[in-house]
C-alpha cells in the first residue's frame, strides 16, 4: 500500500468514526481533508473504486470536494 492509499484510508476512518459526532457536518470534514495531501483525482478515483460500499459521509466529503475543484477548473479555463 502506498503513502496515498495510506491516507485515504486514514481520512475515511476519520470521517466514519466521526461523523454522527459532528452531526454530519460535511464542511468541517471538507477543510480536514483538505488538509491532507489528497487531490480531488485520488477522492474521485476511491469513490470510482469504493463509492457503492462505503460510509455515506465519505460520500458525501469526497464528492462535495471534486466537485468543487471541477467548478474551480471550469471557472479558471483549465480542463
Amino acid at each position: 500500500m502506498g503513502y496515498t492509499e495510506d491516507l485515504l484510508n486514514c481520512v475515511v476512518r476519520d470521517i466514519e468514526q466521526n461523523w454522527e459526532r459532528k452531526g454530519g457536518n460535511i464542511s468541517y470534514f471538507v477543510g480536514l481533508v483538505r488538509g491532507v495531501r489528497l487531490t480531488a483525482k485520488d477522492l474521485d478515483r476511491f469513490l470510482d473504486e469504493h463509492g457503492d460500499t462505503c460510509h455515506e459521509g465519505v460520500n458525501h466529503v469526497f464528492a462535495q470536494i471534486v466537485y468543487e475543484d471541477l467548478l474551480k477548473n471550469e471557472e479558471g479555463g483549465e480542463a
